[in-house]
């Protein structure tokens, strides 16, 4: 038997780029291969109570990236999810390709596919749809029909810092701060196509508006955030078109600044309005309704269950026959978790609990939250130290 030779430190750091490369390689060719096959999620899954004797089924998983050949842990984030005749579309980032990307499930999320976005593009933002096509963002809007091929607006900003991003009246409809400015405009899309963004008249109550979240009926848009200059000021504006806002009226105790509050935010189910946030106190997460954005009724609250934060509702949503809120709970010291109401009247509100997938992770929040066809779908990335993973939630009403 020959001796063995020695292991140097350059034998080892020859093997290691070997195998780096070799790697490197096999994830370059399976995401830019043009069919790529798709791959499946591993799933954690819990039935929960509902309403009207109904239950949800819920399912967890954690997303990998490099089309499915690396992954959970430290290989994506997930910024947004959308959908319709494509699927359910989840936008974000491939940290192991280092650039922007979006994930297609043609099958109510059982495989999924990934799709690597324009070269030169850092992430994907949050994603909406409208008519068979789906906006996200990077630093200018990029649109897309099939969730996998994303074309940059030739129109528009080219240098978005911070956007909120809706669907409106007459089409797309976006708050954005551009480059270093600390002006707020509205832009806006019949379409969503490459050449079509247009900016709203400037306006001085729009120029000053941070938003939070906007919701949008078939006849109106109104979006609730706060005043860029005094965070603890809630404003409220209203639409009709997404080119002219008016003032609307703040909801009676609606707080938006303190050591447990978070961003408020507005949902549009059974032909009215929701706004959920801060009571004055921080007490409680509280609901309030309207049709218009003027006249306001508080109808409800969902009490502090912990000592250190109210709940943070990212959106209500009309499921079966009976309503859902999303969205998460965070403590001072950064820790969070996911929390879910159920409601069979929009007045009376009980905690479930949903699945979660397998990440070691400690922080989840929820980034964004869509209805695709039957389907509650939530992202977000979950994280913790030296953790994190691009996690996805799912919610059925099973019976």
């Amino acid at each position: 038997m020959p001796p063995r030779r020695p292991v140097t430190g350059r034998r080892i750091a020859a093997a290691i780029a070997i195998i780096v490369a070799t790697t490197a390689i096999a994830l370059d060719e399976g995401v830019r291969a043009a069919h790529l096959p798709a791959y499946p999620v591993v799933t954690t899954t819990r039935v929960t109570p509902y309403v009207a004797g109904t239950t949800l089924t819920w399912s967890a998983f954690d997303q990998v990236a490099a089309n499915g050949a690396a992954g959970p842990a430290q290989a994506l984030r997930l910024n947004g999810v959308a959908g319709g005749a494509m699927g359910i579309v989840q936008t974000g980032r491939d940290d192991v390709a280092g650039r922007a990307a979006s994930w297609r499930s043609a099958d109510g999320g059982r495989t999924w596919v990934e799709h690597l976005g324009p070269e030169g593009v850092d992430a994907f933002g949050q994603v909406v749809g409208r008519r068979g096509v789906l906006v996200t963002t990077g630093r200018s809007f990029l649109s897309s029909t099939d969730g996998e091929t994303w074309t940059p607006a030739a129109t528009g900003p080219q240098a978005i810092r911070t956007v909120t991003l809706a669907t409106g009246p007459q089409g797309f409809v976006a708050f954005v701060r551009n480059g270093s400015s600390s002006v707020t405009r509205v832009w806006l899309s019949a379409t969503g196509a490459s050449n079509s963004w247009v900016a709203a008249p400037a306006q001085s109550l729009v120029a000053s508006f941070c938003p939070t979240s906007v919701a949008t009926s078939s006849t109106r848009v109104i979006a609730i955030g706060y005043d860029c200059r005094v965070p603890s000021r809630p404003r409220v504006l209203v639409s009709t078109t997404g080119r002219s806002w008016s003032a609307g009226t703040v909801p009676t105790g609606l707080r938006t600044s303190g050591t447990y509050a978070r961003p408020p935010s507005v949902s549009h189910v059974s032909q009215r309005f929701i706004v959920t946030g801060a009571n004055s106190t921080q007490t409680s997460t509280w609901v309030w309704t309207t049709t218009d954005g003027r006249s306001w009724r508080r109808v409800s609250g969902m009490r502090r269950v912990d000592d250190w934060s109210v709940d943070t509702i990212v959106r209500i949503f009309r499921l079966g026959s009976g309503w859902i809120a999303i969205g998460h709970r965070d403590m001072p010291a950064d820790d969070a978790m996911l929390v879910v109401w159920r409601s069979a009247d929009l007045v009376h509100w009980s905690r479930i609990t949903p699945a979660v997938a397998g990440c070691d992770a400690t922080v989840r929040m929820v980034s964004q939250a869509a209805l695709v066809r039957d389907t509650l779908v939530a992202v977000g990335t979950p994280w913790s130290i030296g953790q994190s993973c691009g996690e996805t939630w799912m919610a059925r009403v099973a019976s």
